[in-house]
C-alpha cells in the first residue's frame, strides 16, 4: 500500500520503533492526498522517533494530526506545507520530541483553519525563557476553539505570549510543576478573548506536583 502514496487518505497505525526504521524508505515519499495522520507507540516505555524526512515534508491536504509518544523532529517543517489542518494533537512528547517556542509559532502562522491545539509534554519538560519574552511577536490562530497544554510552566507563558485567539472557547491547562512565579500572560490570554470572559465553568485543582486549570464558556 505504502507503494502508491498518491493514494493514501489516511494513516492510523500503532508502530514499533522497528517498523518505523523497516518502512523508512517508503515514508520518505510524498502523500498529496493525506488527510489523517495518527501514530502511536505500540510500546508505552518506549519513544517512537519517526526518521527524518518522513512524509516527504509535504502534505497539503492533510487536515487531522494526532500523535502519541512519538518524537517527529521535522514535524513543524511538514506543517508549514499543511495549510488546511484543523486539528493537531501532540501527546506525551517525550523529552527526543520537544520543540522550541519560536520554530512551534512559526509552524503555526499560517493555520488559519486550525480549531484544536493540544500539546502534552512528558515529564522533565525544562524550558529556558526566551530574552524577547516581553516583547515577542504574535501568531493569530483565528479559528481557534479549543486549546489544551501539558508541561513546563515557563513554556505555556511563552506561548499565550505568541498567539492571539480570538475565538477560543475551551482551554484546559496542566503544570507538570507548580510555577515559582507570576503567569501574567496566560492571565492576558484570557482576558484578550471575548468568549473566556464569561466563562460558565471553571475549575482549578492542585495537586502535589501540578496544577489543572479547565476553562469553558
Amino acid at each position: 500500500m505504502l507503494k502508491c502514496p498518491n493514494r493514501i487518505c489516511e494513516i492510523s497505525l500503532a508502530m514499533s520503533q522497528q517498523l518505523a526504521l523497516k518502512t523508512a524508505g517508503s515514508m520518505r515519499a510524498s502523500f498529496p492526498m493525506l488527510e489523517l495522520l495518527h501514530l502511536r507507540l505500540q510500546d508505552t516505555m518506549r519513544t517512537l522517533t519517526l526518521p527524518n524526512g518522513f512524509l516527504g515534508n509535504s502534505t497539503p491536504w492533510l487536515h487531522n494530526i494526532h500523535l502519541v509518544g512519538t518524537a517527529f523532529p521535522t514535524l513543524l517543517s511538514l506543517l508549514l506545507s499543511a495549510e488546511a489542518f484543523v486539528s493537531l494533537r501532540l501527546d506525551e512528547i517525550p523529552n527526543a520530541g520537544y520543540f522550541s517556542l519560536e520554530a512551534l509559532a512559526n509552524s503555526l502562522s499560517k493555520a488559519v483553519q486550525l480549531k484544536v491545539l493540544k500539546i502534552d509534554f512528558l515529564p522533565p519538560n525544562t524550558h529556558e525563557r526566551s530574552m524577547d519574552a516581553l516583547l515577542p511577536s504574535r501568531t493569530i490562530l483565528p479559528t481557534l476553539i479549543e486549546f489544551a497544554f501539558k508541561g513546563n510552566p515557563k513554556y505555556l507563558e511563552d506561548l499565550v505570549s505568541r498567539i492571539d485567539v480570538p475565538t477560543l472557547v475551551q482551554i484546559n491547562i496542566m503544570f507538570l510543576e507548580q510555577p515559582t512565579f507570576g503567569i501574567p500572560w496566560l492571565f492576558q490570554f484570557i482576558s484578550w478573548t471575548k468568549e473566556l470572559k464569561s466563562p460558565y465553568c471553571v475549575s482549578i485543582n492542585l495537586y502535589e506536583d501540578d496544577i489543572t486549570i479547565t476553562h469553558h464558556s
